[in-house]
């Protein structure tokens, strides 16, 4: 089983410039999770351009969450998630996966992120989520509660986002 759901948001540049000038930089990584979601951690295990255009990025990430009583004895001492991703340049996409790796059973998300030009300016972000637990008798809860953080999330990341690219990056 598995829950389907897409978050949007609009930024303040082409979906081009997003891609080149923020999305892959690593002080916008490191101020957008530990600043702008309030993280405790995250680190960039990967960041690469490959000749071929593609960036394969992996990210580690200990996020700061408000779960349901159920979920909170699952994750004794705290949640660390993988993210593994590719941008593949010709489509304009970055899909990854993220899982729990003490408890892979848990919880597994596929993403796929596309920012498209705006006809009023800027860009407009599109994700898409899959989301699955195989978790028994509580697979519903923990895909349920996961959609409410990864919604509450990218709209935390779309508002931080916008005020970074105010402060870092040139206007079109």
């Amino acid at each position: 089983m598995s829950l389907s759901f897409t978050v949007g948001g609009h930024y303040p540049i082409t979906a081009n410039r997003f891609w080149d000038e923020v999305f892959f930089t690593e002080i916008y990584t490191k101020e957008l999770f530990l600043n702008g979601l309030k993280f405790p951690a995250v680190e960039i295990l990967k960041c690469e351009k490959r000749s071929d255009g593609e960036t394969h990025r992996s990210l580690k990430v200990t996020p700061r969450l408000n779960l349901p009583t159920a979920l909170k004895r699952l994750v004794k001492g705290g949640l660390l998630y993988v993210e593994i991703g590719v941008f593949d340049p010709d489509s304009k996409v970055f899909k990854s996966t993220i899982t729990v790796p003490a408890s892979p059973k848990l919880l597994i998300i596929n993403t796929q992120m596309r920012f498209v030009d705006s006809p009023s300016g800027g860009c407009d972000r599109h994700v898409q989520f899959d989301v699955r637990s195989s978790t028994f008798g509580i697979a519903k809860l923990v895909e349920k509660t996961a959609k409410a953080v990864l919604t509450q999330q990218y709209n935390a990341a779309e508002s931080f986002s916008r005020h970074w690219i105010k402060s870092h990056v040139k206007p079109d």
